[in-house]
């Protein structure tokens, strides 16, 4: 079962990096519209359409690798 991020994704007004083209796809959804939480200590992507999200990460770039490794 996927892990989910609130009942909903980001709104606008919530910050967040947005990336395109350095994240595989949602293992879940199979969606391509992802997002990075970067406001939190701990970082991590999320899935806007099914909101599930990767492992934690200290940074950016490890939040990233880590979301990509994902089966």
């Amino acid at each position: 079962m996927a892990r989910t991020v609130g009942d909903k994704p980001p709104s606008e007004s919530t910050p967040t990096i947005l990336l395109s083209g350095s994240l595989r796809p949602c293992p879940f959804c199979a969606s391509s519209d992802l997002w990075i939480s970067s406001d939190l200590e701990t970082k991590f992507v999320a899935c806007k359409k099914c909101a599930a999200f990767g492992p934690t990460a200290p940074t950016v770039t490890l939040a990233t690798e880590r979301w990509n490794k994902r089966s």
